[in-house]
């Protein structure tokens, strides 16, 4: 159910970096532009030598859901913990780059993993996931129901990203892009505050699809949330993992690689003080 593609092997001792892709997604197509392969985790690569990098793949087009009665957005989770699991335990550190639905799926995964191991230090870096507040309408609820996903659930894990969030230890970035099309109503932003939002230009796809040379603001923020995020470029522990250090977290870095609005900068850097 899981596909697996290996992007680069990095170090025994390097840190893992995953790419879970959206909704009717590929593991290797979505990561760049017209199709080019894997574009966006090779990026990435270059830059962290030391990480393992995966683009995994799973059912992610609706039409297979409901052709498919005993399948749900929950077991296709499930599945993906199991294979994460072996991955996560000879790894000191853990990155995700979770686009749209595999945002969701990244956070379902990781719930059910933290019931039965201890996390290693993890970043999770969620791009225009379709997250839910409680009690807010679900904007699409036949994609719910395609998925088997009812808002309630949708309502628990971002409750339950709130409360595992702890700098150093569990760090969350947002990118949210200008134009997100159909996730509009979605609450993107329902992880703002703990974790402050980094606003990108360009539309939905636009966070997905990097080109193969030239500058592409996504990647950079990826790279300043995980360096600053505890760890340096071998995957080694730059500082202890704690949830009272009052340095910049890794969502600060990347929102001032970004180079987004100073208003935004303001408000993090407000909310980081008031946290300390």
């Amino acid at each position: 159910m899981i596909a697996c593609h290996e992007i680069t092997r990095g170090t025994a001792q390097g840190p893992a970096m995953l790419f879970l892709h959206g909704l009717d997604g590929d593991p290797i197509a979505t990561w760049g532009v017209a199709g080019a392969g894997a574009v966006f985790p090779r990026r990435l690569a270059a830059a962290l030598p030391a990480a393992r990098i995966l683009s995994l793949g799973y059912p992610a087009a609706l039409a297979v859901y409901r052709q498919r009665p005993e399948l749900s957005l929950a077991i296709v989770a499930e599945a993906l913990a199991e294979r994460l699991a072996p991955i996560l335990s000879h790894r000191p550190a853990l990155g995700i780059v979770g686009y749209c639905l595999g945002g969701l799926v990244a956070a379902m995964a990781l719930r059910r993993l933290a019931g039965t191991m201890t996390l290693p230090p993890t970043l999770l870096c969620l791009m225009d996931a379709p997250l839910r507040l409680p009690g807010e309408e679900d904007p699409f609820p036949q994609v719910g129901a395609a998925l088997r996903l009812s808002g309630t659930e949708l309502a628990d894990i971002t409750d339950w990203l709130h409360l595992s969030y702890r700098p150093g230890a569990f760090e969350m970035v947002s990118m949210l892009s200008s134009a997100p099309g159909w996730l509009a109503p979605y609450a993107r932003d329902a992880l703002s505050p703990p974790a402050p939002l980094v606003r990108l230009p360009g539309d939905h796809l636009a966070l997905a699809m990097a080109p193969e040379t030239g500058d592409f603001a996504p990647l950079r923020c990826v790279i300043a949330a995980w360096r600053a995020s505890g760890l340096d470029p071998g995957g080694r522990p730059s500082r202890p993992a704690a949830p009272h250090l009052a340095s910049p977290t890794a969502a600060q870095a990347a929102t001032a690689v970004a180079g987004i609005a100073p208003a935004t900068s303001a408000m993090i850097s407000k909310e980081r003080s008031r946290a300390s």
